[in-house]
């Protein structure tokens, strides 16, 4: 289902959300995940340096794991998923490496 508001492309409704709630900015791992997996999904390019921050300094497969999912579904965000995946990889725990290096493509 694409994320829309009426004539509003999903980008200018993340914008507002973000703007209104301060989603990137959260500290609630939780809540962050979920966010950004919605800002990986839809192209959020805004999100981009708390994705690169949070999949770098977390490695919880739960929340790495859908966020890499999510930023597939674009170019540039399948891109970004790789070059974050090269620097963050040796941190991440075995099974989360190979879940990542199955998505990704082994390096």
């Amino acid at each position: 289902m694409p994320l829309t508001d009426g004539p509003r492309p999903a980008a200018a409704l993340l914008a507002e959300l973000d703007a209104a709630y301060h989603f990137t900015a959260t500290g609630n791992a939780e809540l962050l995940s979920e966010w950004l997996i919605l800002a990986a999904r839809h192209g959020h390019r805004p999100a981009d340096a708390r994705i690169r921050e949070f999949l770098t300094g977390v490695g919880r497969r739960k929340y790495v794991l859908p966020i890499y999912d999510a930023l597939l579904a674009t170019p540039e965000g399948a891109a970004l998923a790789r070059e974050i995946f090269a620097v963050a990889r040796p941190g991440y725990h075995a099974i989360t490496r190979g879940s990542l290096d199955a998505l990704l493509g082994a390096p």
